[in-house]
């Protein structure tokens, strides 16, 4: 799966090392969270030039102050990656909505600004957004969102949509804008797999609710060749759903991670790691994992169902909407480029 969707965009001659004529020097605001330093990382790899923006001054990298002060440096690409975790175990409070809010939005606002008032701007500006853009729906009702597909509504719509919003440039500006709507990221050195090992380990990781929501997801490796493939190929402006092209729901998703984790733990993690699909390619392909292994799908990793009361009243409603509803999203035009390649 992984291979289906970047062997189009690795083999492209403006992002491939080999054929690239020239070092870029990049900005990435939020480069040091899970995807930044992995786009950091193939970013470098191809023999570019990256500089994180933080909120404190530390060796290497600019601050958000900085460049509020000083405006951009001279710099052939900027990308923002910043942002709260949603999903963090914080009370879902007034404080906590606006940081999510403002650690994107602000940030964001920031960076168009001064690519605007840049005497030398910069090709391109990616700024994240997420597959929360589109209309939530509680099961399977065969709506598939495209690039094209509207805006829905709710509090994580009004957030992705602001959070584009606030990448648009003034008339005349020859910066080109892409907006990277990016499902769940996994990938073994974070993100979501960290978040999910603890209780998925002790049993407790079962469906959400009915498990039949659509659950939008993307390897770590497929999103940062989608965003490396943004910021070096010009032909790709606005929006692009970074996720994977295999749609499965939470209860397909659930009995995957579970049975590779059940395997990791029971067989050992050297033995496990002659799989082609365990701990550390779990995403990668989940009807895949369910065939492998002949397991049930409520195991006994599994098999605890999360009302979905529970998720409402720990992390409110207008987050436990992201994990109790979904959105069937298409990779449209990664798939293009991946079918090109």
């Amino acid at each position: 799966l992984h291979y289906k969707l970047t062997r189009g965009i690795n083999q492209d001659t403006s992002y491939s090392s080999s054929t690239h004529s020239m070092s870029l020097r990049i900005l990435i605001g939020g480069g040091s969270g899970f995807v930044g330093r992995a786009l950091t990382a193939a970013l470098q790899k191809q023999g570019h030039t990256v500089d994180i923006i933080s909120r404190s001054a530390k060796k290497g990298a600019l601050t958000w102050t900085e460049i509020a002060e000083s405006g951009l440096p001279s710099c052939d690409a900027v990308v923002n990656l910043a942002g709260a975790n949603v999903l963090s175990p914080r009370l879902w409070t007034d404080g906590f909505k606006k940081e999510v809010h403002s650690s994107r939005i602000d940030t964001t606002k920031l960076l168009a600004k001064a690519i605007a008032n840049s005497d030398a701007a910069p090709k391109a500006f990616v700024v994240a957004s997420g597959v929360g853009y589109y209309q939530n729906h509680p099961f399977t009702d065969g709506i598939t969102n495209t690039e094209d597909s509207p805006a829905g509504q709710g509090y994580m719509c009004s957030l992705a949509q602001d959070w584009e919003a606030a990448a648009k440039l003034p008339e005349g500006c020859t910066t080109r804008v892409v907006n990277v709507r990016s499902g769940v990221v996994l990938g073994k050195e974070g993100g979501a797999f960290a978040q999910m090992k603890l209780p998925f380990s002790l049993g407790l990781g079962g469906p959400l609710a009915s498990g039949h929501q659509i659950f939008p997801w993307i390897h770590l490796d497929d999103i940062v060749g989608i965003y490396a493939h943004s910021i070096t190929t010009a032909a790709v402006k606005g929006p692009i759903n970074g996720v994977a092209p295999d749609i499965i729901n939470n209860l397909q998703f659930t009995a995957a991670f579970g049975a590779a984790l059940s395997k990791l733990l029971t067989v050992g993690g050297e033995a496990c790691r002659n799989h082609c699909f365990c701990i550390h390619h779990v995403s990668w392909c989940c009807h895949s994992i369910l065939t492998l292994y002949h397991c049930d799908p409520l195991d006994r990793w599994t098999f605890i169902p999360v009302p979905g009361f529970v998720l409402n009243t720990l992390l409110g409603k207008e987050r436990a909407v992201m994990l109790l509803e979904g959105q069937r999203v298409e990779p449209t035009k990664a798939l293009e480029v991946s079918h090109d390649g």
